[in-house]
């Protein structure tokens, strides 16, 4: 293969065995076009979608679980929440904004969603969160902001 002449049989079974050997050394994930397709989901197109910052993952008292706290930033809030296991297949979030204020909030599931609002103070939780991918959705004034989304396990 060179730029002088255009792909022929030799080339084309070359890049076939390259595909071959990439699928079998690091095949994308079962569940990536779910996954795609749940992050893109939301139906405007006008919200903004946060940056993830700063992830932690801190031990927890009891046994070998552990809390993450994932902090997300935005052009108007900076969105940190705390995960921690629960009973069964479920978490539970705790949530806190900056600047505070009172804000409707959702947990978007794969099969449903979770509504609440934060408190004066900006805090917010959802308990007895399923485990799956899940997208957290703040609606504050005028604007939408959404977190990327997220897998709880």
């Amino acid at each position: 293969m060179n730029a002088d002449r255009p792909f022929d049989a030799v080339d084309l079974e070359m890049l076939r065995q390259l595909r071959g050997a990439w699928t079998e050394a690091d095949p994308a994930p079962t569940d990536l076009v779910a996954t795609v397709h749940f992050a893109l989901e939301l139906t405007s197109g006008t919200e903004e979608i946060m940056r993830a910052v700063e992830e932690h993952a801190l031990p927890v008292a009891k046994g070998d679980d552990s809390t993450r706290t994932i902090t997300f930033d935005g052009t108007e809030l900076i969105v940190m929440v705390s995960i921690a296991p629960a009973a069964g297949a479920t978490a539970r979030i705790d949530g806190w904004l900056t600047p505070a204020g009172v804000h409707q909030i959702e947990l978007r599931l794969q099969d449903g969603l979770l509504r609440t609002s934060s408190d004066d103070g900006g805090r917010f939780a959802f308990d007895r969160v399923p485990w799956g991918l899940v997208q957290l959705v703040v609606r504050a004034d005028d604007t939408v902001l959404v977190t990327p989304a997220m897998v709880l396990s």
